[in-house]
């Protein structure tokens, strides 16, 4: 990882458990630990989580995640979309319904705690994906976010994108994304990923970003290739490795003097404007599931 010529080598521990308690109720625990130096991209952080499956279409679900350090994107995009969050506290609590097959509609509330106060919103989102044809669809999505109390305000997020799977083995995806939580940004993305033969699986993606924030701007442009082999399973144990090169170009700074307090706010990881040139990362996943009602995840990430 390269942040403002200065050279990071960077390794994540990730332990974590799901537990299906019973036919409706489920657990989750997770633990995100820095081993030396840390990716500001990835704080030392454990996120804790339970679903209820009210019957087939409606879930209640928590979420809590509690953080040494906010999310600074540096090195890692995922398709996630808009990334960041300066609050090391997050709890949320909401209900998800679909209505059909291809519809789903969510509602949370969402606390943040951050180094300027706590926040709390209301938080409605619909999403929907809309058939072509048999190979082609359509996704439309929506959030509000209604600002409760805190010194943030209300925010809106909407996304487009087409789906394209010729077979089981491909498939590929473009999106668009705007939001204007703290300023205004836009997200352009294009990927496609594919299944080379049995345990092997490749993926690629480019990405453009450009964000407005309180006169400040910046542009961002992205490049991802990686390949997932997963060679060993014996009985309940399985491994899994993954390596990926990734390139960033931070476009135009000029009318950006400080690149990293100028962060698109949520969901997860994007690269910032600091980051230039090319990013290796390896991850080794293994997974252990010794009952039908417990799976275990263990993975080891290295960055540099």
């Amino acid at each position: 990882m390269t942040s403002n010529d200065k050279q990071t080598d960077s390794n994540l521990v990730t332990i974590g458990a799901e537990i299906q308690a019973t036919d409706k109720l489920q657990f989750s625990v997770k633990r995100e630990q820095n081993l030396g130096d840390a990716d500001p991209t990835y704080p030392t952080q454990t996120t804790l989580g339970a679903t209820y499956q009210v019957n087939a279409l409606t879930k209640l679900f928590f979420t809590q995640r509690l953080a040494a350090a906010p999310i600074v994107p540096i090195a890692d995009f995922t398709a996630n979309g808009f990334a960041g969050t300066q609050s090391r506290r997050e709890t949320a609590i909401g209900v998800e319904t679909r209505f059909g097959k291809y519809t789903a509609m969510t509602g949370r509330y969402q606390l943040e705690n951050g180094i300027n106060g706590t926040d709390s919103f209301a938080v409605i989102g619909l999403q929907n994906r809309l058939p072509i044809n048999k190979k082609l669809s359509l996704d439309v999505g929506f959030e509000r976010g209604f600002h409760l109390a805190g010194p943030n305000e209300s925010f809106n997020s909407a996304t487009v994108g087409f789906g394209w799977q010729p077979n089981s083995d491909f498939r590929a995806s473009a999106r668009y994304e705007y939001r204007d939580r703290g300023g205004v940004g836009q997200l352009f993305s294009v990927g496609a990923a594919g299944k080379l033969r049995e345990g092997i699986t490749a993926l690629s993606r480019f990405q453009f970003s450009r964000g407005s924030f309180a006169g400040r701007s910046n542009e961002t442009t992205e490049g991802m290739a990686a390949l997932a082999i997963r060679p060993i399973a014996f009985g309940s144990f399985r491994t899994a490795v993954q390596l990926h090169s990734s390139f960033d170009d931070p476009g135009d700074k000029r009318n950006c003097s400080d690149a990293r307090s100028q962060r698109f706010p949520r969901n997860r990881r994007l690269s910032s404007a600091d980051q230039n040139g090319w990013n290796s990362t390896g991850v080794l996943h293994y997974d252990w599931a010794p009952t039908a009602n417990l799976n275990c995840h263990l993975s080891r990430r290295f960055l540099s």
